[in-house]
């Protein structure tokens, strides 16, 4: 694992720099310097050795708008990259990401999860396999970040318990014994937040409710994700929407998983949500009666975070994906429920979709790895 040397203040300028670069896309010395609040010399000297060390690199000049034309600056988006898996019931997302949070390579590798020896050897070759086909540079991979549905509890290096992959304090470095890379571990609705996060302008507090096939959410105040004093913050699922209503897989009754995963919607269409979708498109009169009552409970739970909160939040996870078109009838709901704010328009659909949990596994060791540059 990459240490971070957070002492070192010609570290963090420097990584100061690079982000303000990596965030604005094309920047000049001159406007760093105002916005960094940084002397000329200073940004001189390490604009100077990130040009040398590969991480930015000057592209044209400005127009001008008097005197001389400003040089740009950009980053070397490929200069790192990482690897993300998204470990789920059915299968395994893999992505490769650049610097700048781009999915340079993706693929889906059907594969059920069973808590035995050769899935796990299966992980290793099908990263192996990955890394072949994607190609690059080998050397410039900083390290695999591996998201996992379940309270993860890294300091004990557990899986503490996932009902998803029905385990229980499972040790971690099973899953990643057989991959040749360095591994760092996520709960894979924190992953997807930090994927999603990075489309967005940075806000005081933001909550991202993950509807896969497990319900799951990340809370993240002033950009950094909460995780709690046990490393829980942001675990909706069991909570209760409909107190003795139907029954969940963790043995209470009317859970918020219960009723808003994906799988409430998929097992409509022997487990095909997107089957789920194409039929509500059609106006399916079975499929439009289950997908009301989806969005009422969906408004009922959005509403309770809002009103606690008063925040962003954001619709993510399989169902996230296909919410764009149907805004406007859950934002119906929800405005005839919440008495502060009528047009509802807090409650937002993702941007980031399907292959968020792996990409935001991955964007751990881009983000660490930035903190040292």
């Amino acid at each position: 694992m990459i240490k971070i040397n957070r002492s070192n203040p010609a570290n963090s300028t420097r990584s100061r720099i690079y982000k303000a670069i990596s965030q604005r896309g094309e920047t000049s010395r001159q406007e760093l310097a105002g916005l960094l609040a940084l002397s000329m010399p200073t940004v001189l000297q390490y604009i100077s050795s990130l040009i040398d060390d590969g991480y930015i690199k000057t592209t044209g000049q400005f127009k001008s708008v008097g005197g001389r034309k400003a040089e740009k600056l950009v980053p070397v988006a490929d200069v790192k990259t990482a690897v993300g898996l998204e470990i789920t019931k059915h299968y395994v997302n893999l992505v490769l990401s650049d610097m700048l949070g781009n999915i340079l390579y993706h693929e889906r590798v059907y594969e059920s999860f069973r808590p035995e020896s050769f899935y796990f050897e299966r992980l290793g070759r099908m990263v192996s396999a990955f890394l072949k086909e994607a190609g690059g540079f080998p050397e410039r991979i900083l390290g695999c970040g591996i998201a996992l549905p379940g309270n993860i509890d890294v300091d004990a290096n557990l899986l503490v318990f996932s009902h998803t992959l029905d385990i229980v304090r499972s040790p971690l470095n099973l899953f990643s014994q057989y991959i040749s890379l360095p591994c760092m571990f996520i709960n894979d609705a924190n992953a997807a937040g930090l994927a999603e996060l990075r489309n967005w302008e940075k806000q005081p507090l933001v909550i991202y409710l993950s509807l896969n096939d497990s319900v799951g959410g990340s809370v993240f105040i002033d950009g950094t994700l909460y995780q709690g004093d046990h490393f829980r913050s942001g675990e909706f699922a069991h909570t209760h929407l409909h107190p003795g209503g139907i029954p969940c897989h963790c043995g209470k009754r009317g859970c918020v998983e219960a009723y808003l995963s994906a799988w409430a919607l998929a097992e409509k269409t022997e487990g095909r949500l997107d089957v789920f979708f194409e039929k509500l498109e059609k106006e399916d009169p079975e499929i439009l009666v289950i997908w009301g009552r989806y969005l009422d409970d969906l408004a009922l739970f959005t509403n309770s975070l809002c009103t606690a909160f008063d925040c962003t939040v954001i619709l993510g996870g399989y169902v996230g994906g296909y919410m764009d078109v149907y805004m406007a009838d859950l934002q119906k709901r929800l405005a005839a429920q919440n008495v502060y704010n009528i047009d509802a328009g807090n409650v937002k659909p993702c941007r980031s979709q399907r292959k968020a949990a792996a990409l935001g596994a991955a964007l751990g060791w881009i983000d660490q790895f930035i903190e040292t540059i």
